[in-house]
């Protein structure tokens, strides 16, 4: 039941699930003058590398590593250096890998084996560490698009994500079942506006469009996270945990670029301390709308190629973005919905919005692909 292909083989000295020990190497002894083979335990559940993906922007090598678990098989991801490292291989085992420092170095030699001897029969394929448009200007779709581990589109070539915020973007129950959910939120547009906004984003990089935030300002209590949630739900299920502007610039920017040609949601510009609130958020928004990082050098103080990102910013707070970056243009790419999205939050609407997030915590996920599927073909 190993998720290989049938072609792949164990290397010469190395077994397979032996009664004691699933992956075990040989080792022969001389004993009254005759040799005897001896199997020495190297892993007590199997472990395969099952492909090998090439970083399409940096070359880094990345094997997947696969291992039964009980009953099931899971496997991960990794960095090959850290496969191949008897000293970083061990922290493979925080994944659930079969691996401590008692058996790292002859694991690292099997795999070795392992890999040299099915080179052939490994399927390589490609690795971003970015999400979005896998092309350039002058044909964005070139690869398809690429939205957690979904690829869309693209002339064939197999391209893959390679991080940790995969696993948010997935779908869940059906299509007509985040439409139902959706319509039950109709009395009020600002939903129909962060649900627009959050579609938006595979379109900037075809028109030409500078990246915009789309903020919903006003008191507390108000549904402007509701807002937020309900156009995350295009992409993603509406349980996820929504990013809060009380954090650092360089962790808003890296999540930029993870998230090229999707939306970036950041929640309550309140959750800022006061004391911080101007510098922070200024330095964001400028950053943020200026889609790219900038110039810096690298350990080798070679000059850093900059990082780019295509985006639509989702936000929400008692404090507008504009406030804290005066005038030009800055301000006039921050697009503000000012009161109450779902106005006099009654308890009937009470009642209705809990209900719609019931619903879609099991109905989420189809807008955004359906709508780049569309926009590929």
């Amino acid at each position: 039941d190993a998720p290989v292909s049938d072609e792949c083989v164990m290397p010469k000295g190395w077994g397979l699930n032996d009664e004691n020990a699933a992956v075990y190497r040989v080792e022969y002894k001389t004993v009254d003058g005759q040799r005897v083979a001896r199997r020495v335990a190297v892993s007590y559940d199997p472990v395969l590398i099952t492909r090998k993906l090439q970083h399409k922007d940096t070359d880094v090598c990345y094997v997947e590593l696969a291992w039964r678990s009980g009953s099931k098989w899971r496997s991960y991801m990794f960095e090959r250096d850290s496969v191949f490292s008897t000293r970083r291989i061990v922290e493979c085992a925080r994944y659930g890998a079969p691996v401590g420092s008692d058996n790292a170095l002859e694991l690292v030699q099997y795999l070795r084996a392992y890999e040299t001897e099915n080179r052939r029969s490994i399927p390589p394929g490609h690795a971003q560490s970015t999400m979005g448009w896998l092309g350039d200007d002058d044909d964005l779709g070139h690869h398809g698009f690429l939205v957690g581990d979904r690829q869309i589109g693209g002339n064939g070539q197999r391209v893959e994500y390679v991080g940790d915020t995969s696993s948010d973007f997935k779908e869940g129950g059906t299509r007509d079942g985040w439409k139902a959910a959706v319509a039950r939120l109709d009395p009020w547009p600002a939903m129909r506006v962060a649900i627009c906004a959050c579609l938006a984003p595979p379109l900037v990089g075809i028109v030409g469009a500078p990246n915009t935030i789309v903020e919903f300002v006003g008191e507390t209590s108000g549904g402007k996270s509701v807002a937020l949630r309900t156009g995350a739900t295009c992409w993603r299920s509406a349980k996820a945990k929504l990013p809060r502007w009380n954090a650092t610039a360089n962790g808003l920017e890296a999540r930029a670029q993870v998230l090229n040609d999707l939306p970036l949601i950041v929640d309550d510009t309140a959750d800022v301390p006061e004391s911080k609130r101007r510098d922070l958020l200024g330095q964001a928004v400028y950053m943020l709308e200026s889609g790219h990082t900038r110039t810096r050098s690298s350990k080798t103080l070679q000059q850093a190629p900059a990082k780019q990102w295509r985006t639509m910013v989702l936000s929400s707070g008692e404090y507008s973005l504009a406030d804290y970056v005066g005038t030009g243009g800055a301000a006039a790419r921050v697009l503000s919905f000012w009161g109450a999205p779902l106005g006099d939050a009654s308890e009937k609407t009470g009642t209705t919005v809990a209900e719609v997030m019931v619903d879609f915590g099991k109905h989420f996920g189809h807008a955004g692909p359906l709508f780049v599927k569309w926009l590929c073909e």
